[in-house]
């Protein structure tokens, strides 16, 4: 997203980062009410919801980034939102399912795995991307 911001709009990296200033914040005060929705209505459904933000905000992107810059910062906005409310309730998931004794290693399973996967498919969409671009560039 910064490079799509710098590279396709033509914004400076302090540009950059006020259009993602929302998106983390938005992160930040969510974590409150992220805590609620998992006392209310468990961790399932907050999976369930978070999944449904991230689609969303993939269709954004997608769609919408073309248009212009503040549509990747509505699209980053729900990223944001639903990738905390995501990480907290299957940590959350975690804890519960596990015996206690394996709650530690359990949590930290699921952050080495999600961090591969995070890696393994920022690298997967950059491959992809750059085939993309050269097969359009050069037929």
């Amino acid at each position: 997203m910064p490079l799509m911001l710098q590279n396709e709009y033509g914004k400076e990296p302090s540009v950059v980062g006020y259009i993602i200033f929302p998106g983390a914040m938005l992160s930040a005060v969510a974590a409150i009410y992220v805590g609620r929705l998992l006392d209310r209505y468990g961790n399932m459904k907050v999976i369930y919801l978070a999944h449904g933000l991230l689609l969303l905000s993939t269709v954004i992107f997608y769609f919408l980034s073309p248009l212009n810059e503040y549509m990747i910062m509505i699209g980053y906005m729900f990223t944001s939102f639903g990738f905390s409310s995501l990480s907290s309730s299957t940590t959350n998931e975690v804890s519960r399912i596990l015996p206690s004794e394996q709650v530690a290693t359990g949590i930290g399973m699921k952050q080495l795995t999600q961090f591969v996967g995070s890696a393994s498919g920022a690298v997967a969409g950059g491959i992809s991307a750059g085939v993309m671009y050269l097969y359009a560039r050069n037929g």
